[in-house]
């Protein structure tokens, strides 16, 4: 895996970012595999015409409320009361329900300057964290995904211009990934831990 090192010239910049193109292109067949299987779902490899793992299409129809895998039989009609999508957006709610609390503990509660790097980085992840709507936008929108796909995925920290005043400022901003199939991870072991 690529190291990103901190003051690098134009020149390493570019160097850098050709061998993560040509890495990318080296994992591409994984992630397009990756990609189907998270999309369409698994088979059962044995004793089944079902799935290990649905996929997220199938999630998403269910969701919508087209559960039936056949239609009706001629003048009969299929009725279907959809629980998914409530039980989903309600739950969203439950789980976020209060503010999510952030404590940066110091490595060494007798030393003062541990102790005040400690509070300091506690109030940047607050001042992030209340610019970005966490409580609510990112977070419930972040489980809805989760309940919904089985996956989520918040992207960032990124750094962005702060459109919403005149100033030029500049802020740290996260994002919910509302469809988790435009991600593709990239594991560097055979066992998805790194």
């Amino acid at each position: 895996m690529l190291e990103h090192k901190e003051k690098m010239s134009p020149q390493e910049i570019v160097k850098f970012e050709e061998d993560l193109k040509n890495e990318y292109l080296g994992h591409k067949g994984e992630t397009e595999k990756d990609l189907t299987f998270r999309l369409h779902g698994v088979s059962a490899a044995r004793g089944s015409s079902g799935k290990q793992f649905v996929g997220y299409n199938t999630l998403e129809q269910f969701y919508r409320g087209d559960q039936w895998d056949h239609d009706e039989p001629p003048g009969a009609s299929q009725r279907t009361d959809n629980y998914c999508a409530g039980i989903v957006d309600n739950f969203a709610s439950l789980l976020f329900d209060a503010p999510v609390e952030i404590n940066c503990p110091s490595q060494d509660e007798t030393d003062d300057i541990l102790e005040l790097k400690a509070e300091f980085k506690e109030k940047l992840l607050k001042k992030i964290y209340d610019d970005n709507d966490a409580d609510d936008i990112v977070f419930p929108e972040t489980s809805k995904a989760g309940s919904l796909y089985g996956d989520t995925y918040i992207k960032g920290p990124l750094l962005e211009k702060n459109n919403k005043t005149n100033k030029k400022d500049w802020e740290i901003v996260f994002h919910n990934v509302e469809n988790p199939a435009n991600i593709r991870p990239i594991f560097d072991d055979e066992n998805y831990k790194k």
